[in-house]
């Protein structure tokens, strides 16, 4: 999608709410297609949200009860990316950019908050 068509559909998504007699920013609207890009990538390839997501791609821990449960540091590190609020740099940033990367989840074409690709031994 290019940087036009990026601008149309946020600008549709704001007039779309404004029909509905809700406030949606432009900012918002930008967000909530990022959000909407990856959220998607996670359901449709394989029915989870972001813990499921950490949990498939073995960031979690277990509870005393032997359930696992998501890695709680890295799933709001990787909501905040989500959100549009994080670029996934540092050590744990660079651990969910290798889990997308396993499991098929396109970070670096996302629409507004694509991720350049990381140098590993910069990170």
């Amino acid at each position: 999608m290019s940087p036009r068509e990026q601008m149309l559909k946020a600008i549709e998504l704001v007039e779309q709410a404004g029909k509905r007699g809700e406030v949606l920013t432009l900012d918002h609207a930008i967000r909530k297609l990022h959000a909407e890009y990856i959220r998607r990538q996670l359901n449709n390839k394989y029915g989870v949200k972001s813990s499921g997501f950490l949990i498939l791609s073995g960031l979690y821990s277990k509870d005393e009860d032997g359930w696992k449960k998501a890695d709680k540091a890295l799933l709001r590190i990787f909501d905040n990316f989500i959100a549009g609020e994080n670029k996934l740099t540092g050590e744990s940033g660079v651990k969910l950019r290798e889990a997308m990367d396993k499991m098929g989840i396109d970070y670096l074409h996302c629409p507004f908050f694509p991720l350049q690709p990381l140098d590993i031994d910069a990170a």
